[in-house]
């Protein structure tokens, strides 16, 4: 089989799980939002936020340069990330845990602390499925991930919904986040046939750290941006405030499920390609055109439905979130591609994305709450035309 027709196949799988998330998540966060309210989704949305940046943190690039390693890889490199990822996440963990208490005095959200400490213990769990996981994307097996992650999805809400419904409050996302994760590592080790185990070459791990910084140095930096509502935003507006931003944000991420497949796929996929520049850049211009047309018709019905239908299925306290979805659908056309993480661009790209997190941050500190809005439709729609460049 062709590296081309994988690639199709692989999308295809990426994007029909990714449109059957949509489908399932959009309805399951409508009865979720409604049922437990958008002060306790706001909770759990701040800590989830601090839990996404400190995972992206702790990850050391290490699952991207399994997949992308030019040549073959044996088994050694696998159990050498797992090791080193015991290890990381280990020392995360217990860095985070007592570090929550901290992050409570500031954002001054209730129950931070108990919350935040709850999904932070999840941290090494996720970060053991990484070698499995990357073992996956770089054969392109993206039906088997496709797949899992599907299950895993509706995992979340078969236990979610209920204890929501039994009056859990917050508690009841948090419980539906560990199931889901825990499936997921069990189902990502089953298909991968990975067994891991204890190994350590010092040679190997300079390598793996060295590649795996080189990526991870500007996607620390353009992370910080995820920081921004729960830290905040939390601080200024509250934990209902932080619930209508994490609103507003998962369901244009939801609707944009073409781009969020492409950008894995991109990963495996532009390594395979990175010693032909010219077949490079004909897949770059191939995959935006086509995102371009996948996205475009759905986020611009949505843009123009979205201040009379969010309303109608949320209820009218988050019609305010809502007043710049055209904005947000305009910001989330263009398409991001992993063409900027070769080490000479890394101090470029570092510096772009500490600007766009400093504007992120001063956007963020206006008094008026709806400049928060403002923030995350800028902040994107800046980045993203100065990525062209």
């Amino acid at each position: 089989m062709s590296l081309r027709t994988k690639v199709l196949q692989g999308g295809f799988y990426l994007a029909l799980r990714q449109g059957l998330g949509m489908l399932i998540g959009v309805g399951g966060v409508l009865v979720l939002t409604r049922t437990i309210g958008p002060q306790a989704y706001g909770i759990y949305a701040g800590v989830l936020g601090v839990y996404a940046y400190l995972h992206s943190l702790s990850q050391w690039g290490i699952g991207v340069y399994l997949i992308r390693r030019e040549g073959e890889i044996k088994e050694e490199a696998y159990h050498q990330a797992f090791t080193f990822l015991l290890v990381l996440g280990g020392m995360f963990t217990v860095l985070a845990w007592f570090a929550a208490p901290l992050l409570e005095s500031w954002v001054r959200l209730p129950t931070f602390t108990s919350v935040a400490r709850t999904v932070f213990l999840g941290l090494l769990l996720n970060l053991l499925s990484l070698p499995a996981l990357a073992r996956l994307e770089r054969g392109l097996q993206y039906r088997q991930v496709a797949m899992i992650e599907l299950l895993g999805q509706i995992t979340f809400y078969l236990i979610a919904l209920p204890l929501a419904f039994s009056g859990f409050g917050m508690w009841a996302p948090v419980a539906g986040w560990w199931a889901q994760q825990t499936f997921i590592c069990g189902l990502y080790y089953r298909a991968s046939r990975y067994r891991p185990r204890l190994y350590w070459n010092h040679n190997l791990f300079r390598e793996m750290v060295g590649y795996g910084l080189s990526y991870s140095a500007s996607i620390w930096v353009w992370q910080l941006r995820t920081l921004v509502n729960p830290v905040i935003v939390g601080r200024f507006g509250g934990a209902e405030m932080v619930g209508y931003v994490a609103l507003t944000i998962r369901m244009v991420e939801t609707l944009s499920f073409v781009k969020s497949a492409t950008w894995r796929l991109s990963i495996a996929v532009l390594a395979k390609l990175q010693g032909d520049v010219k077949r490079l850049t004909q897949a770059i211009t191939e995959g935006m055109q086509l995102q371009i047309l996948a996205l475009g018709p759905i986020l611009v019905v949505f843009g123009w439905a979205a201040p009379w239908l969010v309303p109608l299925l949320f209820g009218p306290q988050c019609s305010r979130s809502w007043r710049f979805t055209r904005l947000l659908r305009s910001a989330t056309w263009p398409t991001r591609c992993l063409i900027f993480t070769r080490r000479h661009y890394t101090c470029c790209v570092i510096i772009l994305m500490s600007l766009l997190f400093i504007l992120s941050t001063l956007f963020s500190l206006q008094v008026r709450p709806i400049c928060w809005y403002h923030d995350w439709v800028w902040l994107d729609m800046v980045g993203l035309r100065s990525l062209r460049y």
